[in-house]
């Protein structure tokens, strides 16, 4: 015999599971217990900014990782201090296809007192060994060392599009000029094949807007960057993309 008080709430867990999430049940949303505890696979962040006290790992394959739709200033990963020298949020395998849009990953170098200047390979948003990464109407600020890494060894076509990195921020009562956002290392490192990095505005990146390091038929398109190589020059000019000159790299950098 059905139990419907059972149904009933069976029905109302899983009705809420589909509302905006806190930090917390945005950990467990895209975690590997995920669907035991309810979720599907979009784990949408509420809005606010949210101070990450640990690594959150992606788990999941098929996830899409949002915040706010239409607004990408609306939700916000904001580093503290107790994360170390570790990504904000990185993917825990490399046969994993996910969608990050509509988030602010935030650095928040300026308060945390960290600046490496040994290690580089740190990335706020470390999607490299994911399988498949589809990044989108994002905000990088203010991170430590590289904005984004996206696309290793098992990359089959990752590609950030329509995002910014240095761009300022201006919501939840927290006004930044766009040199007060800028990412001290690189803002975006790629590697893997088909790998695509378009239409994304950079600016104030302390090295190269761009470093396409790996892999072969990438596509770096329409991207406009401005005053890029701000705090640590090295003799090279420019401060636009730096090639580590993989085969078949198609550039259209304006």
């Amino acid at each position: 015999m059905l139990n419907l008080k059972t149904i009933f709430v069976s029905l109302f867990v899983a009705s809420l599971r589909l509302q905006a999430l806190n930090l917390t049940e945005f950990e467990e949303c895209i975690s590997s217990a995920g669907p035991g505890l309810g979720y599907g696979t979009t784990c949408e962040l509420d809005a606010g900014i949210w101070p990450v006290t640990q690594t959150l790992y992606i788990q999941r394959n098929g996830l899409t990782i949002q915040g706010t739709i239409n607004d990408r200033h609306a939700a916000v990963l904001q580093r503290t201090a107790s994360i170390g020298f570790k990504p904000v949020m990185e993917i825990d395998s490399g046969n994993l296809t996910v969608t990050v849009q509509w988030l602010t990953i935030d650095g928040n170098r300026n308060n945390v007192a960290l600046c490496d200047t040994t290690d580089h390979s740190v990335a706020d948003l470390d999607l490299f060994p994911a399988g498949k990464a589809t990044v989108q109407f994002i905000s990088l600020i203010r991170a430590p060392w590289r904005g984004i890494a996206l696309g290793g060894s098992l990359g089959q076509g990752s590609s950030l599009s329509y995002s910014s990195i240095g761009q300022g921020f201006n919501a939840h009562g927290l006004n930044l000029s766009a040199p007060k956002t800028a990412t001290r290392w690189t803002g975006i490192i790629f590697g893997g094949d088909y790998t695509g990095v378009w239409h994304n505005n950079i600016a104030y990146v302390g090295l190269a807007a761009i470093h396409d390091y790996a892999g072969n038929y990438q596509y770096i398109v329409g991207n406009q960057m401005h005053g890029n190589r701000y705090e640590q020059p090295d003799g090279v000019s420019g401060g636009a993309d730096l090639c580590g000159r993989p085969a078949n790299v198609f550039e259209r950098c304006r």
